[in-house]
């Protein structure tokens, strides 16, 4: 048999990677971690340092007297408004008239005379505004005889109820 003879070559990777029972284990390669420490530090100091917290949202800076103030004083209260309601019914072409809740008639057979009444009613109990609540599909005639009823019955302040989409 021949031998052969390897003058200072490096063995195959498969030879130097195989390790003999009972023999030392081969240790892998050392990783440095300082530089991966150092960064991980900076980032913490630099996200503790840039980092705003939120401020409680209850808080309330006021300057409140320390006296309890006087009593028995009323206060103002906002009236609501009255709602003039004007239902359309396409297949008897007539308009329905609510004043609230209250159904007041038919507008062409004075329903809309006997809302008037009822809103000077209920303008003695000292409300100054009125709303017109209206479909889209109803005759601009019934929305104008209503305005002029309300301002007939001396409403101060008149508005359009928005309609439903």
């Amino acid at each position: 048999m021949e031998s052969r003879e390897t003058h200072g070559a490096p063995e195959p990777e498969e030879r130097r990677n195989r390790r003999k029972p009972g023999g030392p284990e081969v240790a892998g390669p050392d990783l440095n971690m300082t530089p991966m420490i150092d960064c991980v530090f900076q980032l913490l100091i630099f996200f503790m340092c840039a980092t705003k917290f939120k401020t409680l949202e209850g808080k309330l800076l006021a300057y409140l007297p320390k006296t309890m103030g006087p009593h028995n004083v009323p206060s103002p209260e906002e009236k609501l408004p009255i709602r003039v309601t004007l239902h359309w019914n396409p297949h008897t072409r007539q308009a329905k008239v609510y004043v609230g809740q209250q159904y007041m008639g038919i507008a062409d057979r004075g329903g809309i005379a006997a809302a008037e009444t009822r809103v000077r009613e209920i303008r003695t109990t000292g409300t100054e505004k009125a709303e017109i609540d209206a479909q889209p599909v109803l005759p601009f005639r019934y929305v104008s005889d209503t305005l002029n009823a309300l301002i007939r019955s001396r409403v101060k302040e008149i508005s359009f109820a928005a309609s439903p989409p």
